[in-house]
């Protein structure tokens, strides 16, 4: 997405970068597959230089916990360092398209600031009378992304692409021919998708991360941040313990299952298919299933915490909270996503 640096290569290894560590994975689709995470270190914003710094330091630690062959890499920038707005604009060639984002996005960015700009086309929907083509737009400040992209490369990593979680999502949410939700909860963020067939329809950042749900719960309990995350997990397998917990994470429960629905009835409405009757969790919030029940019953859509290794055919890594690594292993991944299977094959599994 922002960058392709170098051919695409067999073994890539899959980098996702989120705010609390990094997470690195290759296979080849046959081989054993090679996983490492690491955190990183420090308190830091994801666009200040320091986390920069912090995050190389914690690729680094990872690649050399790990058993990777080679150095070829795809990467998946935090999200929080991305700015994404939607925009529907005429059907034109791919060159006039470009300078048509140019042109959108240049009242959005900082004053002096130099901008990197992408974008992906979510489909044709209608205006009126007028189809148009729906367009996410990306934009990130370039001097970042060279200062990442050097730190990267004194690691002697060899660059295929940047991109951003989404696309590698995308690789291991099952195909199927009716459109599915992925709920992506980062640690600063959470993120809404709905793909089709494959295909990105839908994308927005939708409300408060793991980390804002993690300090409401500790300023409630009167804990440690560190030990507010232990305490959500023991509420979900105690209900005696869980109403101070579901108390201190209501509000933003509530704002993330209107904004779901939200999302739902655009997606409906300007695409005209078929709503999302079938949901994944991905990310470190997919941990909390009272959190994935009242997304569930808010939103109409039925949600499960997605293991990706078993999506895409790999070998059982022994990793904890699988559904974390999903980005990671999508970046990886060369092949499609196994189709989904029918609801009865479902139960029946």
């Amino acid at each position: 997405m922002f960058a392709s640096l170098t051919q695409s290569k067999t073994r890539t290894i899959g980098v996702d970068i989120g705010r609390r560590a990094v997470r690195l994975v290759q296979h080849d689709g046959s081989a054993s597959t090679a996983a490492a995470q690491a955190p990183i270190r420090g308190e830091h914003r994801c666009r200040d230089e320091a986390f920069v710094e912090a995050a190389v330091d914690a690729v680094k630690r990872a690649l050399d916990a790990g058993t990777f062959i080679g150095r070829a890499a795809a990467v998946a920038l935090p999200t929080s360092v991305l700015k994404f707005t939607s925009v529907r604009m005429p059907e034109m060639p791919a060159a006039e398209m470009a300078e048509a984002i140019k042109w959108e996005s240049d009242g959005s960015t900082e004053p002096g600031v130099e901008t990197i700009r992408q974008y992906v086309k979510l489909g044709q929907v209608r205006q009126g009378e007028e189809a148009r083509q729906e367009v996410l737009m990306m934009t990130a400040d370039r001097r970042w992304i060279e200062s990442f992209v050097d730190g990267l490369d004194g690691l002697g990593l060899d660059l295929d692409r940047l991109d951003f979680s989404g696309n590698g999502l995308l690789n291991v949410v099952p195909v199927g021919d009716e459109p599915r939700l992925v709920i992506d909860f980062g640690a600063d963020s959470t993120r809404a998708m709905i793909v089709e067939r494959g295909v990105l329809r839908f994308y927005k950042v939708i409300g408060a991360g793991q980390n804002d749900f993690d300090r409401l719960v500790a300023e409630r309990l009167r804990v440690p941040l560190g030990d507010a995350a232990e305490a959500r997990r023991q509420a979900d397998r105690d209900a005696a313990s869980s109403r101070g917990v579901q108390e201190a994470i209501r509000t933003p429960t509530e704002e993330l299952a209107r904004e779901l629905s939200l999302c739902i009835r655009y997606f409906g409405v300007s695409f005209r298919g078929a709503r999302p009757e079938q949901g994944l969790a991905v990310g470190g919030g997919a941990a909390f299933p009272q959190l994935l029940d009242e997304l569930g019953r808010a939103s109409g859509v039925t949600l499960e915490a997605l293991d990706p290794f078993d999506t895409v055919g790999l070998d059982a890594v022994s990793v904890e909270q699988p559904w974390a690594w999903s980005t990671a292993v999508g970046l990886a991944h060369h092949g499609p996503a196994r189709h989904a299977k029918p609801d009865a094959q479902r139960e029946a599994a």
